[in-house]
């Protein structure tokens, strides 16, 4: 006969596969099936391809990835995008057994997985091929770990685990670091009186294959290959992200305040957790504050919080609003499986009190979570991005030259080129990459015709258009034309400027808008942003921004008058209210 420990164990697990059942197939079904925004299109496809991503290379959701691309069923974008609901789903799992393993609550648990799994960032970067819902995973490991540790487990085991737990980001993201109290915390718990130096022996051992899996990044393959990985000086490089930056985002003008980030993502807590979890999280917070066993891990786990909320997120200049929130709300998921820790928490409190109403409560918030955030969280009907991108790409002369410097139309058209084979004569160029040799090289690989001479380090953007016109048609993307001086570029097709050569000069804007207008009604357009919250928190704003771009050029192009006001008004007309509220023009 089993122990009664032994059922207790065996239940627990079963109650998690279920939660990893239930969330996988949620998140399965509402996995993109077009290439998106953001590192998407990135990772889609070294999916399909193999290669490197950028820094530090995410060596570990990469081969997820490519394992899950073997899968024999169609579409490249949503098998990538499975890797994520994997992740997604094996994080709320986990983060479900250590909420029961911590208070000995099933309820616990589960208020805990639902406020997470339900909250509309999660949900969203649990449906599309991002690195986001793995580091949510390696929290909910590291906790689990922790609170093992906690309950009595000790010695070399334990600190091996803790160290895999670890192990778990390191092989993705530098992120890991912030869950250094509660790491830390564990590894003074688990050492055995005696065994110290064997417990950190094994905790290090445990790390080891964290480091180690970046020698997949050696392998050679793949079409799209960042920095130069195949020796162990460029392994490391690409490691400590020295061309990158780690806790600090790349700045707009004028940028944000260092409180900025910090109170948006307070303020919109009750949007991510629904008021009833949120209480609960509070409540949950105060009880350990003020509790006196177990005191220090309640300590660890708030300061892991504050680490990964507020002292993070207030090093991130980017703007907080556009596309600098949608950059910077993916960095709100680590801090959020860790608040959701604190709502099982709080539930185990009321639990205590012997508060019956907490269940239908708990039941309750789930629901609204769900049927409140559904509609925010799937990426299954989201073509707007791959629609912009092979609108893009079609749009373009051929042999032409297109300069982005948005990840957005650069991974799209990238996945768009390698795995859909949609216009692979367009030489697309992110110039601001142009000063590494390591890119010069990749696109001579894939261009063998594209001038040499337009690739020597350190070139100016106006000069490698000055280069390029007299040879292959040129465009540019907007946000390119207004970091650069250029020649003159008018916009074509409604997408792009295209730069003017001296025997093909700018059309009158006339002729500009009836050709703008006649590509509009033969252009890909399955789906369109039509709701603020798809213009304000998703990389689908971005592309409804690029459409009216164009249509504001043209109203530059009249100038004054009856004429530019009837562009204007085009322009408004492909932005939802909101969007609309917030143009601070007139023509």
């Amino acid at each position: 006969m089993s122990s009664p420990a032994a059922e207790g164990a065996t239940g627990v697990a079963s109650r998690s596969s279920l939660v990893f059942g239930l969330f996988l197939v949620l998140y399965a079904l509402g996995a993109a099936r077009t290439v998106q925004g953001g590192d998407a299109g990135e990772f889609m496809t070294i999916a399909a391809t193999g290669g490197v991503a950028h820094p530090p290379g995410y060596p570990a959701f990469s081969l997820l990835v490519r394992l899950t691309a073997l899968l024999p069923v169609a579409g490249m974008a949503w098998k990538a995008s499975l890797a994520s609901a994997l992740c997604a789903a094996g994080a709320l799992a986990v983060l479900h057994r250590a909420l029961v393993t911590w208070t000995a609550s099933p309820l616990a648990g589960w208020a805990a997985a639902t406020a997470l799994g339900f909250s509309p960032a999660f949900w969203r970067y649990a449906t599309v091929a991002e690195v986001f819902s793995a580091g949510a995973l390696t929290a909910a490991l590291v906790l689990l770990v922790v609170v093992r540790i906690e309950h009595g487990w000790q010695g070399a085991r334990a600190s091996a685990a803790l160290g895999l737990a670890v192990a778990t980001g390191i092989a993705n993201h530098h992120t890991v670091v912030l869950l250094a109290p509660l790491a830390g915390y564990a590894l003074w718990r688990s050492a055995a009186p005696g065994r110290v130096a064997t417990c950190l022996a094994a905790c290090a051992a445990g790390l080891l294959p964290g480091f180690a899996i970046y020698g997949l990044l050696a392998l050679p393959g793949g079409v799209w290959r960042w920095g130069g990985t195949d020796g162990l000086s460029g392994l490391v490089h690409h490691f400590l992200r020295l061309d990158y930056g780690t806790f600090t985002l790349a700045a707009d003008s004028p940028g944000a305040g260092w409180w900025e980030h910090p109170w948006t993502w307070m303020r919109t807590l009750p949007d991510s957790f629904v008021v009833v979890f949120l209480l609960l999280a509070l409540a949950g917070a105060v009880r350990g504050v003020r509790s006196r066993p177990g005191r220090g891990l309640w300590i660890a786990l708030l300061a892991s919080l504050v680490l990964a909320g507020p002292a993070v997120l207030a090093r991130f200049d980017v703007l907080t609003s556009g596309l600098g929130l949608v950059v910077a709300t993916r960095f709100h998921i680590l801090p959020n499986v860790l608040l959701a820790a604190l709502v099982g928490l709080g539930v185990a409190w009321a639990q205590a009190r012997r508060w019956r109403w907490i269940g239908p409560v708990v039941a309750g918030a789930a629901l609204a979570s769900a049927l409140l955030h559904g509609a925010r969280g799937s990426h299954a009907d989201w073509t707007v991005l791959e629609d912009y991108v092979l609108n893009a790409l079609e749009a373009a002369a051929p042999n032409a030259l297109l300069l982005v410097d948005s990840d957005n139309l650069f991974g799209g058209a990238l996945y768009a080129q390698t795995v859909l084979g949609v216009r692979p004569d367009v030489v697309v160029l992110l110039p601001d990459l142009l000063a590494r040799r390591w890119y010069r090289e990749h696109v001579r690989a894939r261009h063998p015709d594209f001038e040499p001479a337009s690739l020597y380090p350190f070139v100016p953007v106006s000069a490698l258009v000055a280069n390029s016109v007299p040879v292959r048609p040129v465009y540019v993307s907007f946000q390119v034309a207004a970091r650069h001086a250029l020649p003159a570029t008018y916009p074509e097709s409604g997408v792009l400027l295209r730069v003017a050569t001296p025997d093909r000069p700018a059309p009158s804007p006339e002729v500009i808008e009836a050709q703008m207008l006649a590509a509009r009604e033969e252009q890909l357009q399955r789906s369109a942003v039509e709701t603020g919250w798809q213009w304000q928190e998703t990389w689908e704003g971005w592309v409804a921004d690029q459409y009216a771009a164009a249509w504001f050029a043209l109203a530059d192009r009249y100038g004054p008058g009856p004429d530019a006001r009837r562009c204007w008004e085009r322009a408004l007309a492909l932005l939802p209210p909101a969007g609309r509220s917030e143009v601070q023009r007139a023509p």
